[in-house]
């Protein structure tokens, strides 16, 4: 038995050029390590240093703010954010008006409506014939399946692994899979990591009853939940049931949720003694020898 939760990518394969040129803001442990590169190359050179940024999701909007905050001091170093639809994507109108005024005022130029055909080693390309130079393609363009799990024989959604309301993966009721990586085919939600994290005391009762041939219960995730976006310069956006409000008290608060998050996987307390389930096994006495070991003994 065993449970998945391997999140998702933002590496965009198809598109040519990207594998040499470009880098997905997910998995994170990579693009951070190329960030730290590129702001190193970038303190104290003057040559021209763009930055382009696929995707203008909130995860997009995120990425494109913090990394010209982190730039504020080049400006031979402009962030652009481009995105294929007509406007800003995963919020409401009222959300969109705000984060927009916060990429103008952030000096971010927003490029809507832009297809692009292949990524180079200093430039995008467009299907219009234009071209954008970047020395930094960073894409947020969306949750993208792993890739191989199309291999695993696994029951996929989209390259998703699908799971009943149980979170058993559908074609191996031995395993179980939560976070980005799973379709809920009962509940289907975005990507979002709300979901990921409300799913895993259900995960931990399932895990224990499957063990112990007990009942599971089914994960029912919430149709709304809370999005909160930071606009960098220590200020935040939080938006629910469509309606956006934003201000410096809001990002004190985010940054105080997401530390707390992230000391629980550098900080972990002594858990207590684990119980070792009974419901499976056998009753042995304590003086009740094998043959093998009466036939070695003797």
């Amino acid at each position: 038995m065993a449970s998945l939760d391997i999140g998702i990518t933002s590496e965009l394969r198809e598109l040519p050029g990207f594998q040499d040129h470009g880098i997905g803001a997910k998995p994170l442990h990579r693009y951070a390590q190329v960030w730290r590169q590129f702001l190193a190359q970038t303190q104290g050179s003057k040559d021209p240093a763009p930055v382009a940024v696929i995707g203008g999701g909130v995860a997009g909007v995120e990425l494109a703010l913090a990394m010209a905050h982190a730039l504020r001091d080049a400006p031979h170093a402009p962030v652009t954010l481009i995105e294929a639809a007509p406007e800003l994507t995963g919020t409401s109108a009222r959300s969109r008006d705000v984060l927009l005024q916060t990429l103008r005022r952030a000096k971010v130029t927003f490029r809507p409506n832009s297809q692009i055909t292949e990524i180079r080693s200093q430039s995008v390309r467009f299907n219009d014939g234009s071209s954008l130079a970047a020395q930094l393609v960073v894409s947020a363009a969306g949750a993208r399946p792993h890739p191989w799990l199309a291999n695993t024989g696994l029951a996929l959604h989209s390259g998703y692994v699908i799971v009943d309301p149980t979170l058993q993966v559908r074609s191996h009721p031995s395993l179980f899979a939560v976070g980005d990586c799973a379709h809920m085919d009962h509940a289907p939600r975005p990507k979002a990591g709300v979901f990921a994290v409300r799913s895993a005391p259900v995960l931990f009762d399932n895990l224990r009853a499957k063990l112990t041939d007990k009942e599971l219960r089914p994960f029912q995730p919430q149709k709304s939940y809370l999005k909160l976006i930071s606009l960098g310069q220590k200020s935040a956006l939080a938006e629910k049931y469509n309606w956006p409000i934003s201000g410096r008290l809001l990002w004190y608060w985010k940054n105080w949720i997401d530390r707390r998050f992230m000391v629980k996987f550098q900080n972990y307390p002594p858990g207590p003694q684990a119980v070792v389930p009974q419901g499976n096994v056998p009753d042995t006495p304590k003086n009740d020898r094998t043959k093998a070991d009466r036939s070695e003994a003797d």
